[in-house]
């Protein structure tokens, strides 16, 4: 995948993060807790098709670490701008 595309992909996924904050804003009883639970029960997720695509390990490595790095930076700044509790 090139550079380009991760870029386009990470920003599309970081704006359903946004929506997905929005909304736990309104409806969740501790809304920063929820987020955060749910969006790194969601990266957990994001790495399993790295593992069983049979791509090579190298690859599945490289893949996962930037699912990783990316949910370390946009979940912690998303995550500040949430109340603790409603």
């Amino acid at each position: 995948m090139p550079i380009a595309g991760f870029a386009q992909v990470t920003a599309v996924f970081s704006l359903i993060g946004v929506a997905m904050a929005a909304v736990m804003a309104r409806v969740a009883l501790r809304p920063r807790r929820t987020f955060v639970v749910t969006t790194v029960l969601l990266t957990v997720l994001s790495l399993v098709p790295d593992l069983t695509f049979g791509f090579d390990a190298a690859s599945a490595v490289v893949l996962m670490a930037l699912h990783v790095l990316a949910a370390a930076i946009v979940i912690p700044v998303l995550a500040r701008r949430l109340a603790e509790e409603r």
